[in-house]
């Protein structure tokens, strides 16, 4: 949970509240395994800023999550 809510610091520069969890997705990246954990998370203050690894940002209703992949 305290790496979620970091790399969401890291890379978008929002702080947030967690929220429940949503699921966990499993696969293979570079000839290893990796595995995701989904987090429900609410904004609490920052600003977003595009940096290396994200260049944009949506925020989407949770019905809507589905069309989000890694």
């Amino acid at each position: 949970m305290i790496a979620a809510l970091r790399e969401v610091r890291e890379e978008t520069c929002f702080q947030a509240s967690l929220g429940p969890a949503l699921g966990t997705t499993n696969y293979f990246t570079g000839g290893r395994a990796k595995r995701v954990r989904y987090w429900s998370m609410a904004a609490t203050d920052g600003e977003f800023a595009p940096r290396v690894e994200i260049d944009d940002l949506i925020w989407v209703p949770l019905d809507a999550a589905a069309r989000v992949t890694r």
